[in-house]
């Protein structure tokens, strides 16, 4: 998505929300279009025995959330993330292949102040899914190199801020905790292997739209 398709589809959602009432800001039914930065803090895998490093670039991410409010504190959500990422192949040579990542997880919202504030602050716990696809995989099957979907953990920290009686932005900071993405066939690879756990730091900034 290019950057003024992001300003039109950012405008769009401000426009939306300011045409609903200024109440709705207790609505109990939220959708929010996010963009979002997410950072692989660690390299996925290593060879030990020979210089073998795969690891994940940052990557910019598009998608949604849909929250209901089930009591004045608590809150669960819905939340979709799909971004054009890369994977750095380094040994002898560096190979960089393009990628996509998709997180897809459900989350509790845990409201930390006062419900009837203007601004909230909420702590943010869920479960997921992690799924990166590349032709690494594809291309790395004979020789025990899969990258199959992870089941991720999601935990942080989310605000919401008034801006207008009718325009809220919500910005959250999460850290998605999941194993590698890459399963090694030592057999078949021909070394020992060495496979780290994940974790993808996620910084969200979205526009909360009023439903209900």
């Amino acid at each position: 998505m290019t950057y003024g398709k992001l300003a039109s589809v950012t405008l769009a959602a401000v426009l939306v929300s300011a045409m609903v009432p200024s109440h709705a800001r207790s609505a109990k039914v939220e959708f929010t279009p996010v963009i979002a930065h997410i950072t692989p803090l660690k390299s996925q895998v290593a060879d030990i025995d020979a210089p073998l490093v795969i690891r994940q670039s940052d990557a910019t991410a598009y998608g949604a959330r849909v929250g209901i409010w089930l009591a004045p504190r608590i809150g669960v959500e819905g939340s979709v993330l799909v971004g054009s990422s890369s994977i750095q192949l380094i040994g002898g040579t560096l190979l960089n292949l393009d990628a996509t990542t998709m997180q897809l997880d459900l989350r509790a919202r845990i409201r930390l102040n006062d419900p009837a504030s203007d601004n909230g602050f909420d702590a943010i716990v869920g479960v997921g899914m992690n799924d990166l696809n590349d032709g690494l995989s594809d291309a790395g099957e004979s020789i025990g190199l899969e990258s199959p979907s992870t089941v991720e953990f999601v935990i942080g920290l989310g605000a919401t801020i008034s801006v207008s009686d009718h325009i809220r932005l919500r910005f959250d900071a999460e850290d998605h905790i999941h194993d590698s993405n890459y399963e090694i066939d030592e057999t078949a690879f021909g070394s020992p292997v060495e496979t780290n756990s994940q974790n993808d730091l996620v910084f969200a900034l979205g526009v909360v739209i009023p439903l209900w």
